[in-house]
């Protein structure tokens, strides 16, 4: 018998806080694990936070998890860059007793290069950047813990910071996301959970980037996750693997032709390109199913995060016709 599939759902924090709460509870009831937020001062189209403004994201996830009872909440994923590794355990340790164990830790290095310029947030070259995440995770997963951490790094120097309260989890889970080779050497030493996406380019996820990101492309990323997690002496099994898919249920395949070619043209392929791109999920609800099926049996995926902010129509239909056939729930 497979192991049950995780559903996710990505929030947008365009909306109101009264449309995020309303998506949450949806979520909840259709049998989704978690919602996620993203973490950005910059949205594409118009300015800082768009003409709709952005809101905070651990704010709004304090919000969300005092308002719910059973669904996890989490960042897909928080900026290391924006905050102090101290302070972001403090956050994490604050929402997970507010939650009551209910938070996963979804961090990344920083790369949406248009925001650090607007605000003027200091923005390293990828190496360095990089090298930040990774001492911020040495500084987060033992404070987390409970235990008191002292750290000389090349970026960060830390003297006895301890958390109080702690978190109600033992652990709180890690998710990276990324898809560059150092990214996934961090993934591969810190990470429970790991989203694939195509490496940012210049600040800016690249349509080549998004072409490129086949299915065998895929599958070369999950086979060096996989290797450079058990290099570090990690069960490469315990690493849940997944990530972002833009979701499009349809109720026709002439519809779901129409759909794949419109997004095929966005990725710079075509229908067939998007329909096997592991990036999207497009079909009829029953599709979808085989083609989660299919994903889990060839790349070993654990996961899946309905990404581009779900419809309340999509995510009432996922907890009807995919998540009890496919979750934890079948």
């Amino acid at each position: 018998m497979p192991a049950p599939l995780r559903f996710a759902c990505q929030l947008a924090l365009t909306d109101t806080f009264e449309e995020l709460l309303s998506a949450t509870l949806a979520a909840e009831s259709a049998g989704f694990e978690s919602v996620t937020v993203p973490d950005h001062f910059y949205v594409g189209g118009g300015g800082l936070g768009g003409d709709a403004g952005l809101g905070e994201a651990w704010t709004t996830l304090a919000a969300l998890g005092a308002r719910t009872t059973r669904i996890r909440v989490g960042g897909a994923v928080m900026c290391n860059l924006f905050r102090h590794p101290c302070q972001t355990a403090q956050i994490t340790a604050t929402v997970d007793v507010i939650t009551q164990g209910r938070v996963d830790l979804g961090l990344g290095a920083g790369w949406m290069a248009r925001e650090f310029e607007q605000t003027g947030i200091a923005y390293p070259p990828v190496g360095p950047r990089i090298r930040m995440f990774e001492e911020a995770l040495r500084i987060i997963e033992p404070a987390l813990r409970g235990e008191t951490v002292r750290f000389d790094g090349e970026f960060y120097h830390v003297r006895d910071f301890s958390l109080k309260p702690r978190p109600v989890q033992a652990r709180v889970p890690i998710h990276i996301g990324g898809g560059g080779d150092r990214l996934l050497g961090v993934a591969a030493r810190h990470a429970d959970m790991v989203s694939l996406i195509p490496p940012a380019v210049g600040g800016r996820i690249d349509p080549a980037e998004l072409k490129k990101m086949t299915p065998e492309r895929f599958g070369e990323r999950v086979a060096l996750l996989r290797r450079l997690t058990e290099q570090a002496g990690r069960d490469p099994e315990s690493v849940a693997v997944g990530g972002f898919v833009i979701t499009r249920l349809t109720d026709s395949e002439a519809e779901s032709a129409n759909v794949a070619r419109a997004l095929g043209a966005a990725f710079g392929t075509d229908e067939k390109g998007a329909r096997q791109s592991p990036l999207t999920l497009i079909g009829t609800p029953a599709e979808v199913v085989e083609e989660l099926a299919r994903r889990r049996d060839r790349y070993g995926i654990s996961w899946v995060l309905l990404s581009g902010r779900p419809s309340r129509e999509t995510i009432e239909r996922f907890g009807k016709e995919v998540i009890p056939r496919l979750g934890a729930r079948a």
